[in-house]
């Protein structure tokens, strides 16, 4: 369901529409998957992988306080095995960067750290599902990346378009050229597929019941709406990319570190949003023959299939050298059948499950087990 205060699942929606309009969703069925397709790992195993990839996203419905409580016991199961982790989180946005390290730091305390990033005013949801994550980083001394793309820009974009930035503007975005919005790229593909999807169900209310009176205006009524979709894509393209830049900035200061990446699930499903353009990113970094600017346009080189969620051929993988090797892992919370548009895939013919894995809890204190989605055999992202 949608809660009456904001598009939740898919955060960007509010941001970008400027409205609290609420609307109800009914749970979709996840057709590409079954009982007998899911894999459930044990706690050891799971973090065992988990070991492995340098990224780790953890895709929440930001009003959820279940998601946040298992958010908290990851990280510390994480931390627990590796003490250099990172967490990069969506609800600060990267202008507050500095207020974010002075909290971290003693020099300022929590309210003032609320007030500095603004918090209410751009992000605004409950900061108790939040600050446990933030006081562990503190407790810990863990580096916390305020990776999201000022609220302004975004909104200037979903209402102007990204030429219209001005050079001021784009201090705190990535170069333009590096914000990917055409089909050549292809996760923007299925990505275009389903906000489209989703910017159709928000404007539904303002269609005209006798548009067809008019053909003339009607044609015009139909230019304008798409107009605005290429804007509205344009703007969460955008503020994907952000994070993503954000994320691969700090992995190239700091590759020893393992990296918590904390957004709402529509910025992870399917690799459209942020994963995508990370391994785009990496990729551009790693070939020494390419420029980034030509590079940074390819599409990440295809994945080697996974087995029980490590690497199938170990041999192949020990070839590569730490550089080169980089992998990244998605999960999402609950039930796969409570994910909007948990069968987008399964409509549009997509290859790739949702995400790496669902994240079950069932209230009690232990760390959960993890289920893989079995039929579309996940690609590795080994580059």
């Amino acid at each position: 369901m949608f809660p009456p205060r904001r598009l939740l699942t898919l955060s960007f929606s509010l941001l970008l529409i400027g409205t609290t309009t609420a609307c109800s969703h009914n749970p979709i069925a996840l057709t590409q998957t079954s009982q007998q397709q899911t894999q459930t790992s044990n706690n050891y195993s799971i973090f065992t992988e988990l070991s492995q990839s340098q990224i780790i996203y953890l895709g929440e419905m930001h009003t959820n306080p279940q998601d946040h409580e298992e958010q908290l016991r990851i990280l510390m199961a994480l931390h627990q095995k590796n003490p250099k982790v990172a967490i990069a989180v969506e609800m600060f946005q990267r202008p507050f960067q500095g207020a974010v390290d002075d909290y971290l730091a003693g020099k300022i305390d929590e309210t003032e750290l609320l007030r500095k990033t603004e918090y209410e005013e751009r992000w605004g949801y409950d900061w108790r599902y939040y600050a446990p994550l933030i006081r562990y980083a503190k407790e810990h001394n863990l580096p916390v990346i305020a990776m999201n793309t000022p609220t302004e820009i975004t909104r200037k974009v979903a209402k102007a378009g990204l030429a219209n930035l001005a050079e001021a503007e784009q201090v705190h975005i990535p170069p333009l050229e590096q914000v990917i919005t055409d089909l050549d790229f292809a996760p923007n593909r299925g990505y275009r597929q389903m906000l489209g999807d989703i910017f159709a169900m928000h404007h539904h209310h303002h269609q005209d019941n006798d548009s067809d009176s008019n053909p003339e205006a009607n044609a015009s009524k139909t230019s304008g709406k798409n107009d605005r979709f290429e804007r509205f894509f344009a703007a969460q393209v955008l503020w994907d990319e952000t994070m993503a830049d954000s994320i691969v900035q700090f992995h190239q200061r700091q590759p020893d570190y393992q990296i918590l990446v904390i957004a709402g699930q529509g910025h992870i499903v399917y690799d459209y949003g942020i994963p995508s353009r990370v391994a785009r990113r990496i990729e551009a970094i790693t070939p020494p023959a390419q420029t980034p600017q030509a590079a940074i346009k390819q599409e990440p080189s295809p994945h080697r299939p996974l087995k029980n969620g490590l690497v199938e051929n170990s041999a192949q993988a020990a070839e590569q050298s730490s550089e080169e090797s980089f992998q990244q892992t998605t999960i999402l919370f609950g039930n796969p059948e409570d994910v909007l548009f948990a069968d987008h895939g399964d409509e549009y013919d997509e290859a790739e499950p949702i995400a790496d894995h669902f994240w079950q809890y069932d209230g009690g204190l232990k760390v959960k087990s993890v289920s893989r989605l079995l039929d579309q055999p996940r690609r590795d992202r080994q580059i």
